[in-house]
Parts: structure tokens; C-alpha cells; sequence
């Protein structure tokens, strides 16, 4: 399981490069390979890794309602497995980008809501004000 596992990591972050790189169609095939392999050995996180970037795609190739679909499950697995608040505040946040888009207002307003909420209780984890100052500013689009 272990090395299916770094098998798994490793395709998604060669998705990265390839999405970084606008290789769109290698970006896809390694993050589809790698969700194929973590739903398999049931690794979560990098489940909803795969899902969260094919919904990036999706949405830097104007398909909106794919997009959506990839948040959403993306989402869904981050809020039943809390390993990383940050990711699924900034899924929300995609998540309600795309519902606004889509004329969904309320539902998009109770995402940025949920992922506002998120960040909050990430930023009072923080001790130092300085430290809270600077991640405020690095997510400050959510508000």
C-alpha cells in the first residue's frame, strides 16, 4: 500500500507540473491515474487532491458544471476527513466561485461562508500576530 500510495502523490504532483506547464491533457491523465490509485488504497487526501486540481482544469477550460462537480466530491471527502482545513476552505471557496458563476448566489454565499469559517479557526491556531497578519493576507479573497 505504501508505494501505491507514493505512486498515487507522486502522479498527482506530475499533474501539477503538467497544469503549471498548460499541458491540460497529460495534467489530466496523471491526476485521473492517481484518483483511480488512491480510491483504491482508500487515501483520502490525495483523492480529493486529484479531484480539487481536475475541478482547476475543468475551470481554466471554461467548463464550469465540471468544475463545480470536481469541488463539490473534492469538498465532500475534505469535510468527512478534516486532515487539512486549509485545502477545504480553499475548495469551498473554488466550490462558490463556480456556483456564483453559475447563478447559484445563495448556495455560493453559504460556501464562502463555511470556508471564511475555516480560515478563522485556522488563523486563531496561529500564536504569533505577525504570523496570523501574514496568512490573513495570503487568503484575504475569501472575504
Amino acid at each position: 500500500v505504501k508505494d501505491r500510495d507514493n505512486e498515487s502523490r507522486g502522479l498527482n504532483f506530475l499533474g501539477n507540473v503538467e497544469r503549471l506547464e498548460k499541458n491540460y491533457a497529460n495534467a489530466i491523465k496523471f491526476y485521473n491515474d492517481s484518483l483511480e490509485i488512491s480510491r483504491s488504497i482508500s487515501n483520502k487526501n490525495t483523492e480529493s487532491n486529484s479531484l480539487s486540481n481536475l475541478g482547476l482544469i475543468a475551470e481554466m477550460q471554461n467548463d464550469k458544471v465540471k468544475a463545480l462537480d470536481y469541488f463539490t466530491q473534492a469538498a465532500k471527502i475534505y469535510r468527512n476527513n478534516l486532515e487539512n482545513s486549509r485545502l477545504y476552505a480553499q475548495t469551498l471557496y473554488h466550490q462558490a466561485r463556480m456556483k456564483r458563476e453559475l447563478g447559484q448566489l445563495q448556495s455560493a454565499a453559504e460556501d464562502i461562508k463555511e470556508a471564511v469559517s475555516e480560515v478563522e479557526k485556522l488563523r486563531e491556531r496561529i500564536p504569533s500576530q505577525t504570523l496570523r497578519s501574514s496568512f490573513f493576507a495570503s487568503i484575504q479573497q475569501y472575504y
